[in-house]
């Protein structure tokens, strides 16, 4: 699952069950996660941190993706 590359919370257990609201930390941002329904989910992520959630789930969505978390940040 594409989420699971960004966050250590197993989203496929009983622990967050449909209708669940949690904060979470999402590819090393602050977030909000709701579970809609089975395997649908709503993230939120302040807008100045749009595009890099954007990208981080357009880069893990690849089958060939590798996600590097912590990795040097260009200026």
């Amino acid at each position: 699952m594409v989420l699971m590359k960004g966050t250590s919370l197993d989203l496929l257990g009983e622990e967050f069950p449909e209708g669940a609201v949690k904060r979470l930390r999402f590819a090393e941002i602050a977030a909000l996660l709701h579970a809609v329904e089975r395997d649908v989910f709503d993230l939120y992520v302040f807008r100045s941190y749009a595009h890099h959630a954007w990208d981080f789930l357009a880069k893990a969505a690849r089958k060939e993706a590798k996600v590097t978390l912590f990795e040097q940040q260009s200026a």
